[in-house]
């Protein structure tokens, strides 16, 4: 059962702030067909509820005056006749108000829950009025309290804050948080709440609930922004660098920018500024090419044909969301950027568990500080986004209960804030911690949809409970590695197959594949870390020294021939950790049967591994790669 805790922080903002407006936004105005219908059923619904309420009223209103067993206008003229007019004429006006109160009144009333906000791309026009009451509403947070759940840094403490002693080991003193220093580590409520959690008992629930709990965060942060900005109309933007779908591959220069508005001007009195970013993103470049092409399109390109949700979880957790969090803090993999040296989260320079002293992250680049910039709400915003469009896919289906609990495991906790205006026009605050039922109950019905992306209606009660899984992923090979990849040592196995794809492949290729024929494949490779790695390492599948028409180094034939990459945004471990990598291989093994084709090998993949950033002393150990159809 949801559990609600109200305080209340006086801040310098008094003014009664509206959370709840009448109004609606619909992507195409009024005439969006879909969210008006899905309005006006909740609406009348509500209406008839309050008709009911009033026609009760009205049955019992009569015990109020002379006799019951009267009528209700018979009452009215007993009393006018016996003297009692002015009583009577009151108990009327009472019963009056009591219905016009039902009718109109309720500041906050179910109604709510129909309304649809729209949240629009960040560099659109219709962005622009949300992100300025982004920036009123993040200007006050960073002035509160760090102590009050409002504020900039409580919420992003929720995310993490710095904890181990190397972590704080420039904390004796916070200047953003005074309370909250080496000395005194007496993390308050939700903090530290994050699904990057990667080591213990409960590392695995950590994995499985990365997209709904990061759902539920960004729609509680999204509330205190309408509250503190006065903004009823408030909906979160997002960066849109990549949709799902091949034709999406390349969104557009402009999408491939950091919206101007975190950017500029770069000072303190722009609240969505922060320093500590890749300054070619800061300087107004378009993501480079290499990363976009290896990081966002490869990445997003078999995301659309998982089946399930949890591989699409995971798949997106590690890859995408994990390398756009390393770019805008750290940028291409040479972290030799200025603006990553100091980190104000951590009050000092900080370079985790990497030898070398220039070794930096910006505020992005670690789990954390990352959530206390600003563009994490947009990066986010994308990744939310991205679930959307495969949810409302052919493959796509809804999140279960199941998927977000393991047996023998505690729930993750689902803590948030909600902004609270009390009597005197100050803005408090109210808990709300949720159960895992909960969570299911809410994650489809949150009343917002994005500007491209349809509404996800929410399965009913049985069918929720009744959602078909997809048939468990086939093992169609797997081999024992327990070797290193350094800079100047790569990895090169065969990965033996007892049966040939070719022919799968062929069929998939040309829409007759039979009903027990594979729909893809999904490479899986395991490793075993400690602290938290700082280098990136590339997946290639089949890679040939040279590529046989050009004559050039195959890497850069990543369409065909790359598979992923291997990266890190974790919360340091202390303890070694083994961590599964996951990459859906399709769309390259189908480049390789139409360049190859009957001279393709099909009886043996060559899996290759390379370093490809990173300090120089790094390196990270393979369990193990397999290979699984689905």
């Amino acid at each position: 059962m949801t559990q609600n805790t109200s305080g209340s922080v006086n801040t310098t903002e008094k003014e009664p702030i509206t959370i709840i407006g009448m109004g609606c936004r619909f992507p195409g105005g009024a005439n969006s067909p879909e969210a008006f219908r899905k309005l006006l059923h909740t609406r009348v619904s509500w209406l008839m509820a309050r008709v009911i309420a009033i026609v009760t009223v009205g049955l019992v209103a009569p015990s109020t005056f002379r006799a019951a067993e009267h009528s209700f206008s018979d009452n009215v003229s007993t009393g006018f006749r016996g003297g009692n007019a002015l009583k009577a004429l009151h108990k009327f006006f009472a019963i009056t108000m009591i219905c016009i109160a039902l009718v109109f009144g309720m500041a906050v009333t179910p109604a709510e829950a129909s309304r649809v906000y729209v949240r629009n791309e960040a560099h659109s026009p219709e962005a622009q009025e949300d992100i300025k009451s982004l920036k009123i509403a993040l200007a006050k947070m960073r002035q509160m309290d760090c102590s009050n759940p409002l504020s900039w840094y409580y919420q992003g403490a929720i995310h993490w804050v710095p904890t181990g002693d190397y972590e704080m080991k420039y904390l004796e003193s916070n200047p953003l948080c005074p309370s909250y220093t080496k000395s005194h580590q007496d993390r308050l409520i939700a903090w530290d709440n994050c699904t990057h959690y990667a080591h213990g008992e409960r590392t695995e629930v950590s994995d499985d609930n990365f997209l709904v709990w990061h759902r539920l965060y960004l729609y509680h942060f999204e509330n205190i922004v309408r509250a503190l900005s006065g903004d009823k109309n408030f909906a979160l933007p997002y960066w849109r660098y990549v949709s799902l779908g091949s034709t999406d591959k390349n969104p557009g220069d402009i999408f491939l920018t950091m919206p101007e508005a975190f950017r500029l001007p770069a000072d303190d009195s722009n609240s969505l500024f922060e320093d500590g970013r890749f300054s070619k993103l800061l300087n107004g470049e378009k993501i480079e090419a290499g990363f976009a092409g290896k990081h966002l399109y490869n990445e997003v390109e078999g995301l659309i044909r998982t089946p399930d949700f949890k591989e699409f979880n995971n798949i997106i957790k590690d890859e995408l969301h994990g390398s756009m969090h390393d770019y805008i803090g750290g940028g291409d993999g040479k972290y030799a950027d200025p603006h990553n040296k100091f980190n104000k989260i951590f009050n000092g320079v900080f370079n985790g568990n990497a030898k070398t002293p220039e070794w930096g992250d910006g505020l992005m680049a670690d789990v954390i500080s990352a959530g206390f910039d600003p563009i994490f709400w947009m990066h986010h915003g994308n990744i939310d986004r991205l679930w959307d469009q495969w949810t409302n896919s052919d493959n796509g289906n809804f999140v279960t209960k199941g998927n977000l609990h393991i047996d023998g495991q505690d729930d993750w906790e689902y803590t948030f804030f909600d902004p609270k205006v009390e009597s005197d026009g100050t803005i408090g605050w109210t808990k709300v911690k949720y159960t895992l039922n909960d969570v299911i109950k809410k994650v489809y019905n949150l009343g917002y949809q994005y500007d491209d992306t349809p509404i996800v209606l929410p399965p009913s009660k049985g069918l929720l409970a009744e959602v078909s899984k997809p048939s468990a992923p086939k093992l169609l090979a797997s081999e024992k590695v327990d070797s290193v990849v350094s800079s100047d040592r790569p990895i090169d196995l065969k990965l033996p197959l007892k049966t040939e794809i070719a022919t799968e492949l062929g069929h998939l290729r040309a829409n007759t594949s039979t009903p027990t024929d594979p729909k893809g494949y999904t490479l899986k490779v395991d490793v075993t870390y400690t602290g938290r790695p700082y280098g990136s390492y590339d997946v290639f599948l089949n890679l040939p020294n040279k590529d046989s028409k050009t004559n050039e180094d195959s890497k850069s034939d990543i369409d065909t021939y790359y598979a992923g990459s291997i990266s890190f945004f974790v919360i340091p471990s202390p303890e070694p950790v083994t961590k599964t990598f996951q990459f859906d291989v399709t769309d390259e093994l189908l480049l390789q049967l139409e360049k190859l084709g009957e001279a393709m090998d099909s009886t043996n993949l060559l899996i290759s591994i390379q370093k490809a950033s990173g300090p120089k002393d790094e390196s990270l150990k393979i369990e193990r790669v397999s290979l699984y159809a689905y």
